[in-house]
């Protein structure tokens, strides 16, 4: 077992040193775990097996990460060689398998990982090896101890393809449950875990492995003006305590917070000019909407002090379906003769252009208007439109209050029938 596990580690090793070359190194961790596991088959009464592994995971992002694991791992009717035991199954393990960090950058990091995983077992019933695959799912805790070292415990089920775990054959797949509990070292320290970086004035200065990643995309005046001063002072001071190498992540940070604030001044200059074009284009429109009374009263030539001519001219804008202009004729006849007995008409005639417009609300408030006539002759005709005009707003109770109330205060009226009629097909 000793030649299996030195032989792992150097094979782990290895493939570390391979990714490295390909991948941001900043992003890797690698660990060992120790753990147990138990046997799921047609053996009834399973002890548990000793297994471990060692692995390297790589950080996708702040929620995301994948791994590669090796290991050995034990199956057993006995526990740990401690019980007599009928059957004994060793398997050599090879995993791969994608984790979800639900809550990133604390000390503790609960997660969930799914996984495909190859493995070679021998039984000792059978004393030859399969090759079988595995699907896995599961999850656990990590615990960081210090920002690059954190502690892990884990636990998932096992799904293979064979029958071949225990020496019986019982015609379903084998299984098996994993526990593990190891360490993990991350090459790069993880933001937000033990404790928070921090800058020092007064000419204090923070190890670089404190300052290197520890800030955010948001980065203040503050922060980047204390890594500039860090520099001048190790450029100052031959006898600095920082190494050359130190001094080149520190400078490459410098570098690379100043492409971000670059970044985020271009990016508020674009949206200024979304803005200022913005505003152009309202004050437009605005100077479009105070001419154009102007403009429909020359196109119109209304004469303020002909009421029957005016009225209409606003009646023939109407039939012909020039909605706008009726509306502007009639809101000028009402400006000017607020008090005529047919004002009251005026307003009524406002609120059928908005109807034919298809504006229902303004024209429910034109028809309002005209019972703030006491004589007018158009209540009726008024409470017959509302109810249409909120029938095509697809509310039938209100309007049927409005049918109902013309019958009710209009007996006489000749759109009694008709309100009977639109309230009964309600």
């Amino acid at each position: 077992m000793r030649h299996i596990f030195v032989t792992f580690l150097i094979v782990l090793s290895l493939t570390s040193m391979v990714i490295g070359q390909t991948i941001d190194q900043d992003r890797l961790g690698i660990g060992f775990n120790l753990g147990a596991q138990k046997l799921f088959g047609d053996v009834v009464h399973t002890g548990f097996g000793l297994g471990f592994e060692a692995y390297a995971k790589y950080k996708i992002n702040e929620q995301f990460s994948t791994g590669l694991a090796m290991g050995y791992g034990e199956l057993s009717d006995g526990t740990f060689h401690l019980d007599a035991s009928y059957f004994t199954t060793n398997m050599l393990t090879f995993d791969v398998k994608g984790m979800y960090f639900p809550v990133p950058n604390n000390i503790v990091h609960p997660n969930l990982y799914l996984g495909l995983g190859a493995f070679n077992f021998s039984n000792s019933a059978y004393g030859k090896r399969w090759n079988d695959i595995s699907f896995f799912y599961g999850g656990g805790l990590e615990f960081m101890i210090n920002p690059q070292v954190g502690i892990s415990a884990n636990m998932d089920y096992r799904f293979t393809t064979g029958d071949d775990l225990d020496p019986l054959k019982g015609g379903t797949t084998d299984g098996y449950l994993n526990f593990r509990t190891g360490i993990t070292y991350y090459m790069r320290p993880q933001t937000g875990s033990v404790s928070s970086p921090k800058i020092l004035a007064n000419g204090e200065r923070a190890p670089v492995d404190e300052l290197d990643g520890s800030f955010s995309d948001d980065v203040g005046d503050d922060e980047l003006n204390a890594l500039i001063e860090g520099i001048d002072n190790f450029e100052e001071n031959s006898s600095s305590e920082y190494t050359m190498d130190e001094y080149v992540k520190l400078k490459s940070r410098v570098d690379d917070l100043n492409d971000k604030i670059q970044q985020k001044e271009f990016e508020i200059d674009e949206l200024r000019a979304q803005l200022v074009a913005r505003q152009d284009r309202v004050a437009q429109l605005e100077n479009r909407m105070r001419s154009r009374g102007g403009a429909l009263a020359a196109s119109f030539d209304i004469d303020a002090s002909d009421f029957s001519a005016n009225y209409e001219k606003g009646l023939e804008s109407f039939y012909a379906q020039e909605y706008d202009a009726a509306i502007y004729i009639f809101n000028s006849i009402l400006d000017t003769y607020p008090n005529h007995a047919l004002a009251s008409n005026c307003q009524y005639w406002v609120g059928e252009c908005y109807f034919g417009k298809g504006n229902y609300e303004n024209a429910i408030q034109a028809f309002n208007g005209v019972f703030q006539f006491e004589n007018s002759v158009k209540k009726d005709d008024a409470l017959l439109m509302m109810g249409r005009c909120y029938l095509k707003m697809g509310d039938s109770a209100t309007a049927a209050q409005m049918f109902n109330r013309l019958m009710s205060e209009f007996p006489d009226s000749e759109y009694f029938y008709k309100a009977e009629q639109m309230v009964s097909s309600l």
